[in-house]
């Protein structure tokens, strides 16, 4: 009996721990912040294309990236968001294998992973009730591979990362990490978008 209320013990202490951990995610600032993309109401005769959305997440103990088709289906609203406010296509699909009759196709490729390490220090500040600090790094990568009608490919690939800091007293600011996951892909797609209205090259 007394294990099992110890066994209980510890269960409930860790579930606490989830509760009253703060975790402040800082931006790594490798990219631009942009807010607002160029206007391109100038454009008359605005394409169409084809948006091929992949999402790759390297887990414990793998070398190679592997598909989440989970996280793919969770992002396209944050692709479909910031591509309808680019304004920079007449029609715009998405698809995942088939090829049809448009000006450009788009492949994003999103990929996301954190090292072995940040996940042990997490654990450990959980167990800890926050006592001991606890700190981690998520790693993004988006590879965009623009492709027009003669196969012509045109590559952007953007890096950045966002800081997690676990800790008791950093409970006012409760745990953002998912937030802020949206918020970085978003930014790194508005950053791929003004690169190809700045650069023209869709005109």
């Amino acid at each position: 009996m007394n294990t099992f209320v110890k066994v209980v013990q510890v269960m409930l202490l860790i579930a606490l721990s989830q509760i009253l951990v703060g975790c402040l995610v800082v931006n790594c600032g490798k990219l631009p912040n942009i807010k607002e993309l160029p206007d391109v109401s100038r454009i008359d005769n605005k394409p169409t294309v084809l948006l091929v959305v992949n999402f790759y997440q390297l887990k414990k103990k793998q070398t190679i990236a592997l598909e989440s088709i989970t996280l793919r289906e969770a992002i396209k609203p944050t692709v479909e968001k910031v591509t309808k406010e680019s304004n920079l296509f007449s029609a715009y699909k998405f698809a995942s294998f088939t090829r049809e009759d448009v000006d450009y196709i788009i492949q994003i490729d999103m990929s996301q992973y954190a090292k072995t390490g940040a996940k042990i220090s997490a654990f450990i500040t959980g167990f800890t009730l926050g006592c001991i600090p606890g700190y981690g790094k998520d790693h993004y990568k988006l590879s965009c591979t623009v492709i027009d009608k003669d196969e012509n490919e045109l590559l952007f690939e953007y890096y950045d990362c966002n800081k997690n800091y676990m800790f008791l007293f950093l409970l006012p600011f409760g745990f953002t990490a998912i937030h802020s996951a949206e918020k970085k892909w978003e930014n790194m797609l508005k950053v791929f978008y003004n690169d190809l209205i700045e650069n023209e090259v869709l005109i």
